[in-house]
């Protein structure tokens, strides 16, 4: 419980810098900062979440089979294959989805008007990934069509965003 309590602790300490700073350069650096802890939290966490032992049996080939390529989607089993087929452990499988999740999530987030409260209902209310770490492979298709909706709702309106 205590290492919940330092995680949220450090990231609304760094949203609330973020949110009382004018420069840009030290705005970026507690983005940075928040993004390093957030994809640390979501990446490195052996044995926590529901989802963890099915998604280390996918990287061990304990359930899934060669040939169910088409039961998942593309990313994910070509980082459960990389996972089984080199000597990394599926820490790598969560590092790359917390990458995605987060980095894109983030992006779209800072750009809101109160990008404080946007920032601080990701992390607090986003039940689907950083309070239970469960539905990794689904929070990585939100936050690709949240990335994309965005730059096609508010942007450029191109066809490539919508795809």
């Amino acid at each position: 419980m205590i290492i919940w309590f330092i995680f949220f602790l450090v990231v609304y300490v760094l949203i609330h810098k973020y949110g009382t700073t004018s420069s840009s350069q030290e705005k970026k650096l507690y983005i940075a900062l928040f993004l390093v802890t957030i994809v640390y939290f979501a990446a490195f966490r052996d044995g926590i979440g529901s989802d963890y032992t099915a998604y280390k049996s996918y990287c061990e080939r304990d359930v899934l089979e060669f040939g169910s390529l088409l039961a998942q989607e593309p990313l994910a089993y070509a980082l459960e294959s990389f996972c089984y087929n080199t000597d990394f452990s599926a820490v790598i499988f969560f590092l790359v989805s917390s990458l995605i999740i987060c980095t894109l999530c983030t992006l779209i987030y800072t750009k809101y008007d109160n990008a404080v409260i946007a920032l601080f209902v990701f992390v607090t209310y986003t039940n689907l990934y950083l309070s239970s770490l469960n539905l990794v492979r689904q929070f990585v298709a939100a936050a690709i069509i949240l990335y994309g909706a965005y730059y096609y709702i508010q942007k450029t309106r191109s066809p490539i965003f919508f795809v």
